[in-house]
This record gives C-alpha cells, sequence and structure tokens, in this order.
C-alpha cells in the first residue's frame, strides 16, 4: 500500500500489508478501553470492585476528534502536460459512549476545499472532477460489540473505513475511500477472524456512494463483495493471514501473506515477508468482457539498526491480465507514489532505506527513500510489449516532540518517473501538514 503513515523507527513499529478489518476502529477501541480503565480508577466505589464494568455513560463518555489538513499537489508529466491544486479540509468525527457496554454509534463528515486548482489541470484526485471542492458523510455508523468465550468481537454496520489489501482508505489525498458495509470482527489471543459484506465505495475524490460494480467499470448495478479474512500471529515474530474478496460477476481476489522476524543481534533485527495474490474473474466477466486469471508474488527482506531500515524486494505478475485494484491501494512490495508495478508480465524489484534523525540531534525528523523498476510488462488485452518503469520516491517527515505541537505533521514527498523510450521525466510534488486534536 502507499506509505501514508509515519516513518516507523524499527521493524516492531512497521506494519505490514495483512490487515484484517479496520485499524482505525480497533485504535477507537483501544482508546475506548483507556478511558473506561481511568475512570475506574478515578471512581471509588468501582475502583473497589473491580469486576463491575464502569458505568455506561452513552453521551458522557462520547469523543469528538477534529482532523484537519492542507495539501499542494503538482505534477509535470512526461507529455508537457501539468496536475496541479492545493486544498484545505480534513474530517470531524464523533463517537458515542457505549451503551450496555454493547452499542456505539457514530458519524464523520470529510470535505476537501479549493485553494486554488486551475481547470485545465485537474488530475491530482485532491478535488472531485472538474476541479470542485466538496463534503460528504464518510462514516455513520452503529457499532455492536460482544464476547464468545475469551474472544472479543465487534460488528459495524453503515458507512466506514476498511484497511484490507486491494480494499481501504487509500488516504493519500485530501479524503480516504469509505464503504458502505456490514462487517463482523472476531479477535481471539492469537489472531482474528473476519467477514462481511460491502455495497458501495465512495473514493477519495468524490461525495457520492457508488455500487462496487461501477467502481470497478461497468454499467451492472447492485453488484456488491463478499469478504472473509484470517489472521494468525501465534508469537510477536511470526504471523500468516488472508483475506478473499469475492465480487458477484467481477472478480475474485485471494491475498496471502506471511512474516518471520529475526532478532540478529542487539537492536539488529531481520523480517523476511511473502506475498501471494491470485485473481479471476467471476460469472460473466463484467470487467474485462472474458475470462482471465492471473497471480502475482513477491518476496521482500528488511532489516532494522538503531533507527535505520533497509528493505530490498522483488514482485512478478502472470501474463495473463493486470492486477485490478478499483477500491483501494495495492499491498505490493514494489508500489510507489505513481506506480504500481503490477502489470500482466511484469518483473519488478525495490529497494528501501529509511531513517529517524533523534540520535542526530533532530527529534521528530525522518526520511523514506524508495526506487522500483519494473520490466517485462505486457498490455494485457492486446499482447504487446509495455515499456520499462523507473520510479524513485523520497519523503520527509517532521512532527514535532514538543507535547504542545505534537499533533502537527509536516510531509513533503517527491516522485521522478522514467519511462522506457520517453524522453522526459514525469516529476511530482506533495507538500501536506496534518493537525490532529481531540474536541472531547
Amino acid at each position: 500500500m502507499d506509505a501514508d503513515a509515519p516513518v516507523a523507527k524499527s521493524l516492531k513499529e512497521e506494519s505490514t500489508s495483512i490487515e484484517i478489518g479496520s485499524a482505525t476502529e480497533e485504535q477507537e477501541d483501544q482508546e475506548e478501553e483507556e478511558e473506561r480503565a481511568e475512570k475506574i480508577q478515578e471512581i471509588p466505589e468501582v475502583k473497589e470492585k473491580q469486576d463491575l464494568p464502569i458505568p455506561p455513560f452513552f453521551l458522557e463518555d462520547s469523543a469528538i476528534e477534529l482532523k484537519l489538513r492542507t495539501f499542494y499537489f503538482d505534477r509535470d508529466n512526461s507529455d508537457h502536460s501539468e496536475n496541479r491544486a492545493w486544498a484545505a479540509g480534513g474530517s470531524l468525527h464523533y463517537r458515542s459512549g457505549r451503551w450496555k457496554d454493547f452499542l456505539v454509534m457514530g458519524a464523520g463528515l470529510s470535505t476537501s476545499q479549493k485553494l486554488d486548482g486551475p481547470r485545465d489541470k485537474d488530475g491530482t484526485g485532491l478535488l472531485k472532477t472538474g476541479q470542485r471542492s466538496f463534503a460528504v458523510l464518510d462514516r455513520a455508523y452503529t457499532r455492536l460489540h460482544y464476547s464468545l468465550g475469551n474472544a472479543k468481537g465487534r460488528a459495524v454496520f453503515g458507512r466506514q473505513f476498511l484497511d484490507l489489501p486491494y480494499m481501504n482508505r487509500r488516504d493519500s489525498r485530501m479524503v480516504p475511500n469509505s464503504f458502505e458495509a456490514y462487517t463482523v470482527n472476531l479477535s481471539f489471543s492469537k489472531g482474528q477472524l473476519m467477514g462481511g459484506y460491502v455495497r458501495k465505495i465512495k473514493k477519495r475524490n468524490s461525495d457520492k456512494f457508488e455500487d462496487m460494480s461501477n467502481a470497478a467499470g461497468v454499467d451492472e448495478k447492485n453488484k456488491g463483495v463478499g469478504l472473509f479474512g484470517i489472521l494468525y500471529q501465534p508469537t510477536d515474530r511470526f504471523s500468516m493471514g488472508f483475506t478473499e474478496q469475492y465480487g458477484d460477476d467481477l472478480f475474485n481476489t485471494f491475498y496471502a501473506e506471511s512474516k518471520i522476524d529475526f532478532n540478529l543481534f542487539d537492536d539488529l533485527d531481520f523480517r523476511l515477508t511473502g506475498q501471494v495474490t491470485d485473481q479471476r474473474s467471476i460469472g460473466d466477466d463484467l470487467v474485462t468482457g472474458e475470462s482471465y486469471d492471473v497471480q502475482s508474488w513477491g518476496v521482500k527482506g528488511a532489516t532494522s539498526y538503531l533507527n535505520a531500515i533497509l528493505s530490498v524486494a522483488y514482485t512478478t505478475t502472470t501474463k495473463e491480465e493486470e492486477i485490478q485494484n478499483p477500491y483501494g491501494s495495492t499491498p505490493g512490495f514494489a508500489g510507489l507514489i505513481e506506480n504500481n508495478f503490477q502489470r500482466a508480465g511484469e518483473d519488478a524489484w525495490n529497494v528501501g532505506f529509511s531513517y529517524h534523525f533523534d540520535r542526530l540531534g533532530l527529534p521528530g525528523l525522518s526520511t523514506f527513500t524508495k526506487y522500483s523498476e519494473g520490466r517485462h510488462a505486457i498490455d494485457g488485452s492486446t499482447r504487446e510489449t509495455l515499456p520499462d518503469l523507473k520510479e524513485f520516491n523520497i519523503t520527509m517527515d517532521y512532527r514535532p516532540t514538543q507535547e504542545r505541537f505534537n499533533a502537527f505533521w509536516l510531509r513533503v514527498r517527491g516522485a521522478h518517473v522514467d519511462v522506457e523510450g520517453v524522453s522526459r521525466a514525469t516529476t511530482t510534488l506533495h507538500l501536506i501538514l496534518n493537525y490532529d486534536f481531540k474536541l472531547r
């Protein structure tokens, strides 16, 4: 997936592509539990009886979070065209406390307002088509909490975020993807199960929810996607999991990933990760008009020492068709800002390096660079050879460590893409400022 998260200091902090459910929901659950634990310590009569749950104040325990963002985007394309816009906005999210220790309700409003955006330079993804501002109610959900033995469960109905391979927020512009879905999640001591059904998606530069089939490029309506996934993590050093996304008459995407960590010496860790994608058309083959199946696999090795991480990866995709990803970013190890490197027949390799400058007396400053090269790709329909691609990315992050400023996050990103046979490169610049804080 696109690297939208802060730079990790070590492999232990660096997340992998396999996620089950929503990282946002899990974070909110954790915050709820911490708040409830604090109240238990504050209320004497509850503190004396640890076995009793804290009284579920539906309104008193509610939370309101405001996330502000401004984003400047400028891309010079190899054909001398340009995509440019500057927007400001963010999101406002309300989450109730738990009623009967069972029911939570929430809603979120997101917006992207144009500060600058010439109509002849459209295509940045910051604004609606035509360089127009927009606002959307992208979260409106009911969340139910339950227990099955020692396992804790969560069911979410309505507009929500998902964090799955190939179906996720893709939060690399102003407003993330959002989904109308019904999902259930069950967490055990050594893993998770999830399932659900997704009816509609709101893409990151839109204020409308559309059927999943329409988002995949076909006119058929009321075609959704079923979900199922398993994550098994017996120890902190090993995990394996998969997700299955079944789109009726569209395509089925199976993704599996496994990782294992090794502690070589003090402060020196190594991680080996493997991934496999199998995607094939289903039923009426509405997306491509004909039956297809395509596989992609990759392997990645990464080592961290003190505040630095070095990684090397290789991926390959079979020649039948390119991987379809209309519902979010891809988890491919070689994917960067501009290219996924999952074209039909493509062999790609990637090298990356990240570093936190704390040890050099510059706390809060970090950087990562990545380079990918893709060869041997073909057009899945015409079978014609496609040009080789080379892309280099660099990102600089600054997150002040002072308590009064630690909600700020400044990110500067650049991309340089060379296409075989094209004399002019494509260059991209992102300037992003985030400021998150809780109103309640």
